[in-house]
């Protein structure tokens, strides 16, 4: 039967959304953030105040919460009136998503970013300057030069605006480009007039971190003069990167009882996200549906948009019953659809090499398979736990040896 839940509250299972990360309105909202130790807005913020002049970039699974990094990260500096601040979301312009080079992205941010500044400097007599530049930047031939020199003409007339606290260009979407990613990377290091906190593939920033060469996964992918600055980003000592992992939900799967504060706040911000969603923000969940809830967040492995998406899915079956809130049944159904939806993404050998992995640092692993693991959310790294790697709790629900790993 389902579960019990005050009659006097609505609660809007659609509002889960779980694709939509958690925006600024629900940061200002408050009480909807944790602080990650390693990897959160605080520690970006840190880094762009720092002298090394250093741009920053994001890695990690899809839905471990880099946007909403970025969110919040937008939300601390804009209280800083010396700095002007972009936050552009790439993945949602056409022109990107048709981009077959890194000149094409490159001219897709100039766009994006001259709508941005025009707006939040109030500057859109300026516009048309920004989009014809002059000639030459620093004796640089625009025509030969193309995307980048265009780009830093924008961030120079925006910076020299902006003042001591200099421009700082919030970049969400690049790890969408790809193979594209690299080339654009190491074109912002040849802007100097802004920094730049970016999000790539996590392939491109564990192949950064631990210097190896990133493998190519889009064929067919157009090569420019861009090319020839790519080697080595990290060997320019340039460029920070930083890994968002998931948070942290469950420490003794990882082996660290000395955390588990830091993984009950963890659990507590999924479920503080979710109420806020379900517009039962402030209410005292009645046992059962907490008891719901801490239960997806533990499956989750601390992916938030898991999370929701276990929640929503639960709903889904509820609502098939005309039920408002999910009976027990529902929620394992839910449970049980995504653990062999993560199921169909295990290739030969991935089941032993998991449960080799699971509560080691991940060395054992091959490299392009632990980065596919790991981008597909099949397996989970834990800085903040000693930089340990735990296998994915859902595929318990449909693996009995990784089950049994997991109960260690």
């Amino acid at each position: 039967m389902p579960l019990p839940y005050p009659r006097a509250v609505t609660l809007n299972w659609r509002g889960l959304v779980p694709h939509l990360p958690l925006s600024p309105a629900e940061i200002r909202a408050g009480g909807l953030y944790v602080d990650r130790p390693y990897s959160g807005a605080a520690e970006l913020e840190r880094l762009l105040a720092s002298d090394s002049h250093k741009n920053i970039v994001l890695f990690g699974p899809a839905g471990s919460g880099k946007s909403t990094e970025l969110a919040m990260l937008a939300f601390r500096l804009h209280a800083n009136r010396s700095i002007v601040t972009a936050h552009i979301q790439i993945d949602r312009s056409r022109a990107f998503s048709q981009a077959v080079s890194p000149d094409d992205v490159l001219a897709a941010v100039r766009t994006l970013l001259i709508e941005e500044l025009a707006t939040t400097l109030d500057l859109s007599s300026a516009k048309g300057s920004w989009a014809h530049p002059s000639p030459l930047v620093d004796g640089q031939d625009v025509a030969r030069e193309g995307s980048t020199v265009t780009l830093r003409r924008v961030c120079l007339a925006a910076s020299s605006i902006a003042g001591k606290g200099g421009l700082v260009v919030l970049l969400d979407g690049l790890e969408k480009a790809n193979d594209l990613a690299r080339s654009v990377l190491a074109a912002f290091q040849g802007i100097p007039e802004a920094r730049f906190v970016v999000v790539v593939p996590t392939t491109l920033g564990l192949a950064e971190t631990e210097g190896r060469p990133t493998p190519k996964t889009s064929p067919g992918v157009r090569i420019t003069t861009l090319q020839h600055q790519t080697k080595s980003i990290m060997a320019t000592n340039s460029v920070e990167f930083v890994p968002v992992e998931p948070v942290l939900v469950n420490a003794s799967m990882e082996g660290h009882s000395g955390l588990r504060d830091l993984a009950e706040e963890g659990v507590r911000f999924l479920v503080r996200i979710a109420q806020q969603r379900l517009n039962c923000a402030g209410e005292h969940l009645d046992g059962s549906l907490d008891q719901m809830m801490r239960t997806a967040a533990l499956l989750s492995g601390g992916l938030v948009r898991t999370f929701l998406q276990l929640l929503q899915d639960a709903a889904n079956y509820a609502m098939m019953a005309d039920a408002n809130v999910p009976s027990e049944g529902d929620f394992h159904q839910a449970a049980q659809d995504y653990a062999y939806a993560l199921c169909r993404l295990l290739l030969p050998g991935d089941v032993d090499a998991l449960s080799t992995a699971h509560g080691t640092d991940g060395s054992s692993l091959e490299f392009e398979r632990r980065v596919r693991l790991l981008d597909q959310g099949l397996l989970f790294q834990y800085r903040s736990a000693g930089n340990t790697v735990a296998i994915a709790p859902l595929l318990g629900l449909a693996i009995p040896a990784l089950q049994g790993v997991l109960n260690g």
